[in-house]
């Protein structure tokens, strides 16, 4: 079997009861389902212009979703890096900086953490932290299910450089 092809088996039982003159009488039906779900795999690159900043990659990722002709499932979309982190959220300017601002006070750079030692960036390794590297998004019908407002946001807090953004998705296409 295809390392992107995923079979799965599912059973289901039917009883059926029913009721002749005051008799009753039970039947089972078993019925065997194959549904065969895929695995993609992408890598989207994107680069960021600076040290802190608030990324919208919604776009680039939806694009991706078209491209491979997914139907329904989930996405996985992470990012394999220590100083960047995902998020879902409004995608309104103010507030993309708010979220900079915020992360950039709770893990204020000119303090003298002990990773700053090595590579005077335990700011940003600690905003990772804060605000995760992954998350997992429905697709349905062909389209990634955000709400009204949601946008998927990139946070890079140690740039500018390239980063890797990892798709994983797993339904049908």
């Amino acid at each position: 079997m295809p390392l992107d092809l995923l079979s799965v088996l599912m059973r289901i039982k039917i009883i059926s009861i029913t009721c002749v003159n005051k008799m009753y009488h039970v039947s089972t039906i078993q019925l065997y389902l194959v549904i065969r779900m895929r695995i993609i795999r992408g890598v989207i690159e994107v680069a960021t212009s600076d040290r802190f900043q608030a990324l919208n990659v919604t776009s680039i990722i939806e694009t991706w979703v078209k491209e491979q002709k997914l139907s329904n499932g989930l996405l996985l979309v992470y990012v394999p890096h220590t100083t960047a982190a995902l998020t879902v959220n409004e995608a309104e300017r103010g507030l993309m900086s708010d979220i900079v601002t915020f992360l950039k006070e709770l893990t204020y750079e000119g303090k003298s953490w002990r990773h700053n030692i090595i590579d005077d960036n335990a700011h940003a390794h600690l905003s990772s932290i804060l605000a995760g590297y992954s998350i997992i998004l429905p697709v349905i019908d062909g389209r990634l299910d955000l709400g009204t407002w949601q946008q998927i946001i990139l946070l890079e807090m140690d740039g500018p450089r390239r980063r890797k953004i990892k798709l994983f998705f797993m339904g049908e296409t």
